[in-house]
């Protein structure tokens, strides 16, 4: 027997299409890991995720497997702690690098920009959109 809604009504079938959104949420933008050095450095922490979030999405963006999760060719990384518009042409910038690196085309890794620190943003939408580059 089929779902019923509060009234008693039968609901309609629920179909899914078997895939899901690739979403990935970084660390935030301003913690560093000495999991990788750069000149003996400890590099963003948001920097190494996403490169192997996008690592991870690369059999998926092929299109060689037979399950795909990606339908647009993209794959939407968050990273939280961004304020400003510099923050956001910074992470914009580092994953061009890794879509590069990774042979990607540009603007397949699509940047979420969240500053739930402070409950939302103190800049304006245009100015983050801008900032990101077309991410």
């Amino acid at each position: 027997e089929g779902a019923k809604g509060e009234g008693g009504d039968d609901l309609p079938a629920l179909q899914l299409r078997g895939g899901a959104l690739l979403l990935g949420q970084t660390a935030p933008m301003h913690t560093h890991t000495a999991t990788v050095l750069l000149d003996d450095a400890p590099v963003p922490a948001f920097a190494v995720d996403a490169a192997v979030l996008a690592a991870a999405a690369v059999h998926d963006l092929s299109g060689r497997s037979r399950v795909r999760n990606v339908r647009q060719g993209a794959v939407s990384l968050v990273v939280p702690g961004m304020s400003t518009a510099a923050e956001v042409a910074h992470a914009a910038e580092v994953l061009g690098c890794i879509e590069e690196e990774l042979g990607l085309p540009n603007a397949t890794l699509r940047l979420g920009v969240w500053d739930g620190a402070r409950g939302g943003s103190l800049l304006p939408l245009e100015e983050w959109q801008r900032a990101a580059g077309g991410r």
